[in-house]
Parts: C-alpha cells; structure tokens; sequence
C-alpha cells in the first residue's frame, strides 16, 4: 500500500509541473492511474466533460460514460497499455458525452523514474470534422460515379424502361431515399404518369388532369418549379396539397427534378424519405445529372424509333445521335476532368496544408493525413480512367495509332483473350473527326467481342491499301445469325453493329459482317483514302 502511495504521489509532482502546459493544449490531455482513476487532466479535457477538473480527478471514465461497453472498451485499452508496456494507437471512438462526434486517441504507458508503470496517459483530438469531410468526400465520388455509370448505360443504347428501373434503384441506394418515382408528363392530357419506381408503385402526383376539356390544360406545376425541395413536409402545406399521396406514404422530405428541358420536358424524377432531412446543392446536382442521362436515354430511344420508321430519316437522325453521343461524351469528360478533376486536386492542396500545420508531436493526424490523401490520389486516378473512357486522351494528344494501340492493350490486359494486332500509321490521312469515328468503330467492334462472342483469340487489323484503309476485326467466339447481323436492332437489343455501319457511311467507307453461328465474326470496315466527313 505505501509503495502505491509513493507512486501517485510522484506521478503528482510531475503532472503539477507540466499542468500550465497541458491546459494550453487545444486537444484533450489525461492521466490516469493503475486503477482508471483521473489522476490529471488539462482544460480541454474538462470542457468536453462538462464539469471542472476537481470534479474529474479520482473518478474512472464509467463515471462519465452511461454506455457500460463502451466504458468497459476504453478501461480495456488501457489496461493493455498498462500490462504490455507498448503504446496504443489510432483509437478511433465516438466522443465521450456526444455520440455524434468521434475522437481519436493515442494511449502510452506513464512510468516513474524507476521505469515502472504507474499508469496512462492519453490524448484525444476531436476528428468529427475530418469524418464530415471524408463522408461528403465519398457520397461525392459515389455520386459521380453513379452518373457516369448510369450515362455509360444511357449512351450504351440500353432500353429506357430498363434504364428507369435501373436509375431508380441507384438514386433510392445513393441518395439514402425509401422512394423514388420517374414520371412521364403527358402534354395532350396534362398529367403526370408513372414510368418506374422504387419502395413503391403510388405516384408522387396523383391528381386528375388539370384541364377542364373546354382549354388546353395547364402546365404541370412541378414543371414550372423545378427542383423542388422539400425540407419538412409537414410544415408546408402548399406541397401536401400539391403532393397528397406523399402525406399517405409517410414522407418526410423530398427532393424533385425535371426530366429535360423546361420547353419540352419528358417528365420529373422524385426521391423521398420517411425520415426529415436536408438536401445539399450537391445532392440536387446529382439528382439532376441523373435526370439528364435519363433525358438523353429518352432521347437516344425516340432517336431509334425514328430511325426505324424511315429509311431516309436513318441516315440522318443515325448521323445526329452519333454527333450527339460524341458531344455528351465529351460533356461528360469535361465535368468530370475540369469540375471534380479540378475539386479533388484542390482537396489534395488542402489536406497538404492542413498537414503542414500539424504540430510535429501530432503524428497521428499527420498519419491521418497521408492515408487521405492516398486515398484522394486513387480518386483521381478512377476519375482520369473515366475520362479516358469517355474521350481518350492519347486521341488527342498523340493520333489514332496510339490511341488503338493503348486501347487493344487495355482489353488485352482486363479481359480473358489473347489479341493479335496489326497497325499501320493512318495519322496523317485523316482529319481529327475522322480518327474519333475509326476508332469508335474498333472500340464498338471490341465491346461487341467482349458482350456477345465468347472468344478466346482476337485479331484487329489497320491497314493501309492503295486505295482505301482496311479497318478489320476478327474473333473465334460463338458468332451469330447473318441475318440478325445485317438487319436493323429489336427494341430490346444493342445498336452496336447498326452504330458501326453507320459510322462507316459517315467515312464513305463500307461495313461488312462475315459470320455465322459458332464460326466466330469478321467485321470489316473499308474507308477510301480521299473519303471522310464533309
């Protein structure tokens, strides 16, 4: 008992000297003895407390914690540290008297001067706005994500009623929304009708058309508003009258897009919540990117009815859809490289700068630090693939040549077939909308291979002739119907081949498809040298 006493009372002495010190110290500073008792702590601490030092000293944290487990985690760690001798690190736990915030803390065991352990002493830093940033971070990045998979997905050619039910799914997940409805407004009746949903089939608006049949109705409200946001559903009576189906469901807020353009909208897209919540410009922002690759799906579909429809309307609306893939891609390529690029880059310097003003003593955060931004740098490194996907960039920098050739290496390497390749330089004889059109046709061809074929050797080939560019890929998979090749795509399958061909007119070039089933496919695309866009 005397050698206890003898103990707490030098581990008094000691702290009494550095006690001035400790209270200048912004983070959370404590010692405790071997029995978890507060032996010291400096004014940080007792602030986040909530009571005085006096107050603290002699009592253990389960005095402090109404959660016994985690009272009994923290007296654990520190018996750890107590028994072993060896520091503990990065303890990551939430705040002691606000469960919304979190703290982390470094625990290292107190000696005398003798060397032996008469207890511990921690420092805990407040990290809750560290974890708000990296929350926002990641929400960003699986929001711009989302788009891009879902416009990968519009530009693909998939099948709206498809791709509504898909971007439903992906907004309800994203957005963190029990609902969410995608409605078609019907401008001859002047009503909002269902396309697809998610946690549930009620439309959000289920009022009778607006007009009285002696006047053309009016313009849906949520057309002309749009976003609507909806903080707390309950306190604004304007949109539970606008909205009543939604009182029904038990929302709470809500958050509504337009479909489109405000001239000639196709409809409104809607998440919404049971719990009361706000939603940020960035969540607005996503909805309504979401909403625009609907659109261009929209779009995309009409496009190809059209083309269906008339022989003579195909080559020109075929050449208009093709354009405005390339501009969307492009669009596309510049909100990702120019805005987030630009936005992640921003939030490196940040970090960095925060880092730098780290005290040298605060290596944990410094540690916090660097693992933030290796993870911002793999961000970045997905955001450039992304965009290289959309618009590659050795297109752009350095000719068609390059751009195959890193682009038959890249599906060499991802995917499970060996590729043989033959390249000739083509730079010069074609103009820079030319080269984006061949290489479209190979990406086509090999995206086709890679969907469709099955095949375990493929060969892809560009050769210049006297006359004309041999553009040509061969695959030994399962191949397919030649008369499903040459004729026109089914509402529910892919424009691939059709885009090709398409691609190749625009060339004045001609394209080819030898194959027949389990015989593998041959495409072959042959481009006069004097030819090419107008």
């Amino acid at each position: 008992m005397r050698h206890d006493t003898e103990n707490e009372i030098e581990l008094k002495r000691v702290l009494e000297e550095w006690e001035r010190l400790l209270d200048a110290v912004p983070a959370m500073v404590f010692f405790k003895d071997t029995e978890n008792r507060f032996v010291r702590v400096n004014r940080a601490y007792a602030e986040a407390i909530g009571l005085s030092k006096s107050e603290i000293i002699g009592k253990s944290v389960g005095d402090f914690v109404t959660d016994t487990k985690t009272a009994a985690a923290l007296w654990e760690d520190d018996r750890e540290v107590i028994e072993t001798g060896r520091p503990k690190r990065n303890i990551t736990t939430s705040h002691i008297t606000d469960a919304q915030r979190w703290l982390r803390t470094e625990k290292i065991p107190f000696r005398n001067p003798d060397g032996q352990i008469i207890g511990v002493a921690g420092l805990s830093v407040d990290i809750s706005d560290m974890k708000r940033i990296e929350a926002e971070l990641d929400g960003q990045v699986r929001q711009q994500k989302a788009i891009a998979d879902l416009g990968q997905r519009a530009l693909s050619g998939i099948d709206c009623k498809r791709l509504f039910h898909e971007a439903a799914t992906l907004v309800s997940e994203t957005l963190g929304a029990e609902y969410c409805q995608i409605l078609e407004y019907l401008n001859d009746q002047g009503r909002c009708v269902l396309r697809a949903g998610n946690g549930g089939t009620a439309a959000f608006c289920e009022k009778p058309p607006c007009g009285d049949g002696k006047a053309p109705p009016p313009r849906c409200s949520t057309l002309i508003e749009g976003p609507i946001v909806i903080a707390d559903l309950k306190n604004e009576p304007y949109y539970r009258d606008l909205f009543p189906v939604l009182v029904k469901m038990g929302v709470a807020s809500g958050l509504v897009v337009v479909i489109g353009p405000k001239a000639n909208p196709f409809g409104v897209l809607g998440a919404h919540t049971t719990r009361r919540r706000g939603f940020s410009r960035t969540d607005i922002d996503f909805l309504q990117g979401i909403a625009n690759m609907l659109a261009l799906a929209v779009e995309q579909e009409r496009a190809r009815h059209a083309i269906r429809d008339s022989s003579r309307q195909l080559r020109h609306l075929s050449s208009q859809l093709i354009e405005a893939q390339e501009e969307e891609r492009h669009r596309i390529y510049r909100a990702l490289h120019d805005e987030l690029g630009q936005s992640l880059a921003m939030l490196k310097l940040q970090i960095r700068a925060l880092q730098m003003k780290l005290d040298p003593q605060q290596t944990a955060l410094k540690e916090d630090c660097d693992q933030t931004l290796i993870y911002v740098k793999r961000v970045i490194e997905n955001v450039r693939r992304l965009c290289h996907d959309l618009t590659p960039s050795a297109l752009e920098d350095l000719g068609l040549n390059a751009a195959l050739r890193w682009l038959f290496e890249e599906f060499a390497r991802h995917f499970d077939f060996k590729m043989t390749v033959h390249l000739d330089n083509v730079d010069p004889i074609f103009r820079r909308d030319a080269q984006i059109m061949i290489y479209r046709i190979f990406q086509e061809a090999l995206t086709n291979v890679l969907k469709h074929a099955g095949a375990s050797r493929v060969g892809a080939t560009l050769v210049k002739r006297s006359e004309d560019i041999l553009c040509q890929v061969v695959d030994n998979g399962k191949g397919m119907d030649p008369k499903r090749a040459v004729r026109h795509p089914g509402p529910d399958e892919g424009i691939g081949l059709a885009t090709m061909g398409e691609r190749a007119r625009m060339l004045g070039g001609l394209f080819e498809v030898d194959t027949r089933p389990g015989g593998g496919t041959r495409i072959r695309v042959t481009v006069p040298i004097d030819g090419g866009p107008d």
